[in-house]
């Protein structure tokens, strides 16, 4: 126990112990060495409190009117101005009148437990709760070491009180004499906290951190006595709590629920149970009445006469060997045999084994047989000796060259040893005992398997006509193959393919419209095109979609149809002449001229600088083409042509001859600039001369008026985008805003294409020109190359200064010094200073069709996906959830079979052979004469594997007769003495060809005939949480001794200071039969210094009554005087676990019948 005063007046932490860690109200922050950890508790080690709190309880000051206890929260409050104060605030705390109940999962342990007839009554009734502070936290009280609990523990005799219902929303009631009652003065003694041992401080180890190995406890202060019926009751120890329980106005303030000599009393009840104690016996008596004995050869062993052994097999001769056979069960003696008993190894010989071998193989061999005559029948089939584990095994024959038993495989010795075939018998036996019970969990553990193997034949018949019909698919035509598949195309992806082939087909050159059930109609051999088409010609509809078996390419150049932007040529020849004649009302020659001439004018009347950019010029030129003169024709030109007036001979001689003379022919360097500068102005200055009306043919859904010339898109060529003549200044309104434009890219292109959109708007007298975009790499006029757009400055629009004073003056002077400037222009040079005659107000990025690739579909990949055996499986597993584990091997294959389950079983199977006979699991332990004793017995693996084939075996049948889904391979049982886990190393069918026994593993591993410690008494029944180990005891006396004077052993405390046989399983038996197994062979045992060890269970204290309080002869109660708190009580009655050893040797020693 802690040191009262070492650890703060025995409380628990308050916050202002832990002022500088408190993050939150309830919260504390642990120092590092301080924090829970596992391994450093120690369960063997307590410290008990007189009482625990947290939190603001551990601050309460008891209330001097009212039911609920205060405290005072000071919070330092700081503003940004650099002000602080203090702020306090005094808080209400819950007290006992706000308690209705108590959380049951609160209480984690009741003493002695509920119901239990024979208990012991020298120790104290008490129940555990998994806070430690629970039984204060709603005191209202000023913390103190003898702090009175808001509920106790009382402890009544059947007879003494009585039970009354419950109203509706409030406690059942508890009426008893107050006499009968303990002294609530004394409840404080009652109460305590317990942590377990660490190395944290006593503080820490209260906290919330530590909580899985921290307690609080109530002691019951009655003292019990013999043969007693007791009735155990959580009540509240105040009025308040009485009041609430009950449903009664609150009281004005906190007093005891009961005091002595009140008469009759009526309390609400938190929680009860009831107990019975037993005769005189606690541990120590009863453990001292076990009798260590050696058990006889014939526990654990029956003897079998084999001597008419029954049909097919004959009886054995008088002078024949091994009559008898020993069986050796689940547990046997180890210890040596009285003479004149029968081997317990003995079997039949060699001959009589081979008879047994063909009769147990008879049937099958008569079943495999085909009659000679193929018009006979095949023989009925035969009923001989069973065959173990044919199922699993998946034979009725057995090994070649199997003989006399053992023959190092498990199936033979299994069915040719008439001992081991009676282990397996039990099996069936069992099984039969037990069929309705194990068949109702077998059907639980698959739910609807029936309805599962239904699915399972549909898909089955799905897959038997899909199959068919996917055959004929291979035989079909490329051209009809894709528009007969086609409506699954949107399920199926391709080899490597991230999306499905519907996808694949949306984005190829090969319209979805193309391959479905239109089109294929549309070019069926007797559909009524082909019978229009008629002949040999109609075997040809299939090209339509795919000829030569390669899908077409689909894709077409569209262009604005004629009369939109123009006419063309061919659609001029094509114009009927009466019709145009009619349409112009004009002679047909006349009309047609017209025609002519107004689609010219659409195709040729441009702005001055569009003529200069008309994409004809931007193909290659050849290195001696003179790019200027070429230009300055041009110019000369359109303004000849376009000019009309009186000016024609000032333009022609002022401005045009002068220019054109001097592009033709300088020879000098010439920058893009000053290129740039002469288009737009000889654009701008001609304006006023040059009659040039504005077009707007629609493009799209956006009709696009320019201020100084239409936006002309170049359609029908690949990879060309919107470009057009230079927008005049002088716009009175917004430019239009053009609509996304699809513009189709170069095959042989990868990169993507943008397309620069007009400006958004237009500021009056402001130069505004068309987007353009910079174009490289042209070859043969198809532009392949991505297009690089230049975006504008801020505010958008290019203004260009007007260089009138250029223009005005004659030829030779500002013109003459641009012209002299100029270079010979080669095609590159060129390009570039064209694309800087205009810049990008704005720019978009518009969404591209890009180029469609033909369709090409793998035929012989695509059939492989569709094939039924693979897609129907897969459309069926995703149907099946149900949860086994063979669940993933039903659909492996390409066949669809049903499905077939394999029950499990976790009970331990020795509780089934003990409940059919115990006298197969333990033979002959009835028959010791003591009643309360302890031996050794050895563990017989062989039995164990045996009877859980043999289980298995008969489950199998009782399976298939029951028309459960089941292949009879199934592995049904596991568990023979451990239920928490398997004992036999795999399932059946995969057991490697040992000897029998060899596939049990329980303990380490290649062990074999571990011992078990048997004990038989009244401990087994007062004390079935005892513990048995096996211990080797350490020299520590003089001399190395192992005892002590008086004989007693120096057992180690703690695996680590010294050998201690682990304890592999526990076997109780009814009424007062424990078996423990030893991680420790029989033979190991025998070795010096190793004890049999029995104690009470360490982690379930106990506190024993004292002397003291057997005085007087009514109703005693726990005395408390001169006790300091509840804690010292605690530790002063802490009942240590009481252990009693024996020898093993002694166990061991040879005996005789």
């Amino acid at each position: 126990m802690a040191d009262y005063d070492a650890i703060v007046a025995l409380r628990g932490p308050r916050l202002s112990d832990h002022a500088v860690h408190v993050k939150d109200a309830l919260v504390l922050s642990l120092a590092e060495e301080d924090e829970y950890q596992v391994g450093q508790v120690q369960l063997q080690t307590y410290e008990f409190l007189p009482f625990a709190l947290s939190g603001l309880a551990s601050a309460m000051v008891t209330p001097t009117t009212g039911l609920r206890a205060t405290t005072e929260v000071s919070i330092p409050v700081t503003d940004d101005a650099g002000g602080a104060e203090t702020v306090r605030r005094t808080v209400s705390l819950y007290g006992p009148g706000d308690v209705l109940g108590v959380d049951p999962l609160q209480i984690l342990r009741r003493y002695p437990a509920p119901g239990s007839t024979n208990a012991e009554e020298t120790f104290h009734a008490h129940m555990e709760f998994d806070r430690p502070e629970l039984p204060w936290a709603f005191s209202a009280q000023t913390p103190a070491p003898k702090m009175r609990p808001w509920l106790t523990l009382i402890v009544l005799e059947a007879d003494e009180a009585t039970l009354e219902p419950s109203t509706p929303g409030f406690l059942p009631v508890l009426v008893v004499d107050a006499s009968k009652l303990p002294d609530l003065g004394a409840a404080w003694a009652m109460a305590h906290a317990q942590v377990a041992g660490g190395p944290a401080s006593t503080s820490a180890r209260l906290s919330t951190a530590h909580a899985p190995a921290n307690l609080s406890r109530l002691l019951a202060a009655r003292v019990l006595t013999q043969n007693t019926n007791y009735l155990a009751v959580l009540v509240p120890t105040t009025n308040a709590g009485v009041a609430a329980g009950l449903g009664l106005p609150a009281p004005a303030s906190i007093a005891p629920a009961w005091a002595s000599g009140a008469g009759t009393v009526r309390l609400p009840i938190y929680d009860r149970w009831e107990f019975r104690t037993a005769p005189d016996g606690d541990f120590p008596r009863l453990a001292r009445r076990l009798e260590g004995v050696a058990a006889p050869w014939r526990i654990g062993r029956r003897i079998m006469d084999t001597a008419r052994p029954g049909d097919p097999l004959t009886d054995l001769a008088p002078d024949e060997e091994v009559r008898r056979h020993v069986i050796r069960c689940a547990l046997f003696s180890p210890n040596p045999a009285p003479p004149d008993s029968p081997d317990d190894n003995g079997t039949w010989n060699a001959a009589r084994t081979e008879k047994l071998k063909e009769a147990i193989e008879r049937a099958a061999v008569v079943e495999g047989r085909t009659p000679q005559d193929p018009g006979q029948p095949p023989p009925l089939p035969i009923v001989g000796p069973r065959v173990y584990a044919q199922g699993q095994r998946g034979t009725r024959t057995m090994p070649v060259g199997a003989g006399v038993p053992p023959t190092g495989d498990w199936f033979a010795d299994l069915n040719l040893a008439p001992v081991n075939r009676v282990i397996a018998g039990l099996g069936t036996r069992v099984v039969v005992k037990d069929q309705e019970p194990l068949m109702q969990s077998a059907w639980a553990q698959v739910g609807e398997i029936d309805a599962a193997n239904r699915a399972l034949a549909m898909a089955q018949l799905s897959q038997a006509l899909a199959t068919r019909m996917h055959d004929r698919l291979s035989l079909i035509d490329p051209g009809r193959f894709l528009t007969v598949v086609r409506p699954v195309a949107p399920r199926v992806k391709m080899a490597n393919a991230q999306l499905t082939l519907a996808h694949d087909i949306a984005l190829s050159a090969t319209p979805m419209s193309a391959l479905g059930g239109g089109m294929r109609a549309l070019i069926r051999p007797r559909g009524r095109v082909a019978k229009l088409v008629g002949g040999e010609a109609r075997h040809t509809l299939p090209n339509l979609v795919s000829p030569g078996g390669a899908h077409r390419d689909f894709t077409r150049d569209y262009r604005l149809p004629d009369g939109i932007k123009g006419l063309s040529d061919i659609a001029l020849a094509s114009l009927s002449p009466a019709a145009v004649a009619l349409a112009y009302r004009q002679p047909a020659a006349e009309a047609v001229q017209l025609v002519t001439s107004d689609a010219t004018m659409l195709r040729t009347q441009m702005p001055l600088a569009t003529a200069i950019m008309t994409p004809t010029v931007w193909r290659d030129a050849a290195a001696d083409v003179n790019v200027g003169s070429i230009v300055a024709g041009r110019i000369s030109e359109r303004i000849a042509t376009s000019a009309r007036g009186a000016t024609d001979d000032v333009v022609r001689a002022r401005w045009v001859g002068g220019m054109a003379a001097g592009l033709a022919t300088v020879k000098d360097e010439r920058t893009r600039a000053d290129m740039a500068q002469l288009a737009v102005s000889l654009h701008d200055r001609l304006s006023s001369v040059i009659q040039v009306g504005p077009i707007a043919p629609p493009i799209g859904r956006a009709p696009i008026g320019g201020p100084g010339g239409p936006i002309v898109v170049q359609p029908g060529r690949p990879g060309r985008g919107g470009i057009g003549g230079v927008v005049r200044g002088g716009a009175l309104g917004p430019i239009e805003r053009i609509s996304p434009l699809r513009v189709g890219a170069a095959r042989r292109s990868p990169e993507a294409h943008r397309v620069a959109e007009p400006v958004v708007r237009a500021l009056r007298d402001a130069r505004w020109v068309q987007p353009m975009v910079r174009r490289d790499g042209i070859r043969g006029g198809v532009l392949e190359a991505a297009w690089e757009p230049r975006r504008p400055p801020a505010g958008g629009g290019l203004t260009v200064k007007d260089k009138v004073a250029d223009l005005l003056t004659p030829a030779g002077t500002s013109i003459a010094a641009v012209v002299t400037a100029a270079a010979k222009l080669d095609a590159v040079t060129w390009r570039s200073g064209v694309a800087d005659m205009v810049a990008v107000a704005d720019v978009r990025a518009l969404p591209l069709t890009q180029a469609r690739e033909v369709l090409d579909v793998a035929k012989a990949d695509l059939l492989t996906r569709l094939d039924p055996r693979t897609t129907v499986v897969e459309a069926t597993r995703a149907r099946l959830s149900i949860q086994l584990t063979q669940a993933s091997k039903w659909l492996v294959s390409e066949v669809i079979r049903p499905i077939m389950a394999a029950p499990r079983f976790d009970r331990p199977m020795y509780k089934a052979l003990d409940d059919y006979n115990r006298e197969w699991l333990v033979p002959g332990l009835g028959t010791l004469p003591n009643p309360e004793m302890v031996t050794v017995l050895e563990a017989n693996d062989a039995f164990v594997e045996g009877f859980l084939v043999g289980l298995s075996d008969e489950m199998a049948r009782e399976l298939l007769w029951r028309e459960y889904p089941t292949d009879c391979r199934g592995t049904y049982f596991h568990r023979f003495w451990d239920g928490t886990k398997d004992e036999l190393s795999g399932p059946i069918h995969r057991f490697s060809r040992k000897p029998l026994g060899s596939h049990v593993g329980l303990g380490t591993p290649g062990q074999s005939g571990r011992a078990v410690v048997v004990v038989r008494g009244e401990v087994v029944r007062r004390y079935p949480d005892l513990t048995i180990m096996a211990m080797k005891s350490l020299p520590r006396g003089a001399g190395g001794a192992t005892t002590d004077d008086k004989g007693r052993p120096f057992l180690p405390e703690s695996p680590s200071q010294g050998t201690v046989a682990r304890t592999i399983f526990v076997a109780p038996l009814e009424p007062d039969i424990m078996l423990a197994g030893l991680d420790l062979t029989v033979d190991e045992l025998r070795k010096p210094d190793w004890w049999i060890v029995l104690s009470e269970h360490p982690q379930a204290p106990r506190f024993r009554r004292s002397e003291p309080d057997l005085a007087g002869h009514e109703v005693r109660f726990a005395k408390t005087t001169g006790l300091a708190h509840g804690a010292a009580l605690a530790a002063d009655r802490l009942e240590n676990p009481n252990r009693i050893a024996w020898e093993a040797a002694m166990f061991l020693a040879d005996t005789t019948d």
